[in-house]
């Protein structure tokens, strides 16, 4: 069974809401924004902030904080941040529900803290978009997606090296099915989680670069993890 085919729906979400001070300026839906002057927390409607402490590093918040309400929210935009937001709003769809998706990322930009090249198999995206895996032009999409980077893979060797120096050769029929490349792609993965945030956000995604995660808010009575706070950027240490 596949990661998509398996994962679960479940009606009655718990909502989160991205809280932070006034000074904040954000743009709904946006992927680029401007970089927040304060500390955010993303903290559900239900739940009354019940710490002791929500900044490990700081000790002082100068300004009340404000909230921004999401339903789902997604700590990081890689390629499997990007999937899970982009299937939770198929099942909206699909369910006639409209559930508000937040994905947000430490790096200035989408793809910019993923840095490394990658063998893909398509056989994810024809899961993921199975509209699109109908479509015979579906590839050469992704391939300008990606740009001149991706790369169809014409000859697969699997090589041991001895310690000798030399080296021999595995032939293909010996080597498990997951050894085996034909029809995949080499790519750029930062190049694709790019790709994968423009289908998120056609499908009304709400993705925000530029808030890095700093802590886990844990509530002290109940145990259950209520939101999160991202780290302090533009402040010095006196809280200014």
């Amino acid at each position: 069974m596949s990661f998509f085919s398996s994962l679960s729906w479940r009606a009655g979400v718990r909502p989160v809401m991205v809280a932070c001070r006034p000074r904040l300026s954000l743009v709904t839906g946006a992927t680029r924004i401007r970089r927040p002057l304060s500390t955010t927390t993303m903290t559900p409607f239900a739940s009354p902030p019940r710490r002791t402490a929500i900044r490990s590093f700081s000790t002082e918040s100068p300004e009340p904080r404000e909230s921004m309400p999401f339903d789902v929210l997604i700590v990081g935009g890689g390629p499997a941040g990007l999937a899970a937001a982009i299937r939770l709003k198929q099942k909206c769809q699909e369910t006639d529900q409209d559930l508000s998706v937040c994905v947000i990322d430490k790096g200035s930009e989408i793809g910019s803290h993923i840095l490394s090249g990658n063998v893909f198999d398509p056989k994810a995206l024809h899961e993921l978009f199975p509209d699109l895996a109908q479509d015979e032009s579906w590839t050469q999409e992704l391939m300008e997606a990606v740009g001149s980077q991706a790369t169809p893979v014409s000859d697969d060797k699997f090589m041991i090296l001895t310690e000798q120096g030399g080296s021999y050769t595995i032939p293909n029929f010996a080597l498990p099915p997951q050894l085996h490349n034909h029809g995949n792609y080499i790519i750029s993965l930062s190049q694709l989680c790019r790709w994968l945030a423009t289908k998120a956000e056609d499908l009304g995604v709400e993705i925000y670069p530029g808030f890095a995660a700093s802590e886990v808010l844990i509530d002290d009575e109940t145990g259950a993890c209520y939101g999160i706070a991202t780290r302090d950027v533009g402040l010095g240490k006196d809280g200014e």
